[in-house]
């Protein structure tokens, strides 16, 4: 229900905008994204904690964007993301028989919505730059405990993780896109600007485990104009 209400306010916001502008342009897209998550690890007695950035799987992303022209050059855009990201860690207790620290992966997963504010600037009549901030709501799904009989000792450790994860964000972002009639090919690179993670607290301690998140986005448009 939650999901619901918020798509339905984001989709009479941009249809608002369209009907109180002229020279506007909707585009419509889908296309593939990946996030990645960027930390260090952490090594306490023989536990070791670390970021599990799952950057090499490509998932789908949809838009709806409103754009309005300003100059020859120069567009104003409005519009909305939707996409599933996924927040992954590890956490492994060393095995001294294998002399290694054998993987426990933890994922907590975010229906994702983004509103983006940019300008895209025109660099020749195909090709344009574009930059600008958006707001980013994420819904986490419920979460159950998980205990493991064979490592006892992380299961805290591992569970406490899984509550660490802010979904909501302010960003930054940076693309280029390139024009084929009414088809746009568009490539974007999303960082969030706040942090998307609390500390986790180990024996009375605080450690930051992740850093900088950011996600690339390629994008297939297609544009309808308004007069």
């Amino acid at each position: 229900m939650k999901k619901t209400k918020l798509l339905s306010v984001a989709i009479l916001f941009v249809i608002s905008f369209q009907l109180h502008s002229q020279n506007t342009s909707l585009q419509i897209g889908f296309g593939m994204h990946q996030d990645v998550h960027l930390g260090h690890t952490i090594t306490i007695d023989s536990i070791l904690i670390e970021p599990y950035s799952i950057k090499d799987e490509f998932r789908p992303i949809g838009m709806i964007a409103f754009q309005k022209r300003f100059k020859e050059n120069i567009q104003f855009e409005v519009g909305l993301s939707y996409s599933i990201t996924y927040y992954s860690y590890v956490v492994s207790i060393y095995n001294p028989v294998f002399n290694s620290f054998p993987k426990k992966i933890g994922v907590r997963r975010s229906y994702t919505f983004t509103f983006p504010l940019n300008i895209n600037v025109a660099l020749t009549n195909k090709l344009y730059a574009k930059a600008g901030i958006s707001v980013t709501l994420g819904i986490l799904d419920p979460y159950q405990p998980i205990y493991f009989d064979n490592t006892p000792s992380i299961n805290d450790i591992y569970n406490d993780m899984q509550n660490i994860f802010k979904p909501n964000s302010f960003n930054g972002g940076f693309g280029i896109g390139y024009k084929i009639r009414r088809f746009d090919i568009v490539y974007f690179k999303k960082v969030a600007l706040t942090k998307m993670t609390k500390p986790i607290s180990i024996n009375n301690k605080q450690y930051e485990v992740f850093g900088s998140f950011y996600s690339n986005s390629i994008t297939l448009f297609y544009n309808l104009m308004f007069k």
